[in-house]
């Protein structure tokens, strides 16, 4: 993932994008670096992957973004009565890699605001 995609998954959850001066204290928070911890998010842990999902249901947006997914899932186009649609979307959906995906064209595409 890139790390503008990081940046706007990160704002998203209302945490800061750190941008560091020389004398490593972040100019939009104050905060100063921690040599023992990670500056930024990842985005491809379980931890994350749940963080997202709070952030959207505290937003009150998780009925929209759902929808948005559901329409965006190439599985259970043309599924018919075969297959388990729910089931097969659920795999689909429940990815730790695939979710901030989803999350990031829901942004752009104005169905989550930042």
């Amino acid at each position: 993932m890139k790390d503008e995609d990081r940046k706007v998954l990160t704002e998203f959850l209302g945490e800061c994008w750190h941008e560091w001066n020389p004398s490593f204290t972040c100019m939009k928070c104050g905060i100063m670096a921690s040599i023992n911890s990670s500056d930024y998010l990842t985005f491809d842990t379980w931890e994350d992957f749940g963080a997202l999902k709070d952030a959207i249901i505290e937003a009150g947006k998780w009925f929209e973004f759902r929808r948005f997914a559901d329409l965006k899932d190439p599985e259970n186009v043309g599924c018919g009565n075969e297959c388990d649609t729910n089931a097969l979307f659920e795999l689909w959906f429940i990815d730790k890699d695939r979710f901030p995906e989803l999350i990031l064209e829901a942004i752009k595409e104005g169905i989550l605001a930042t």
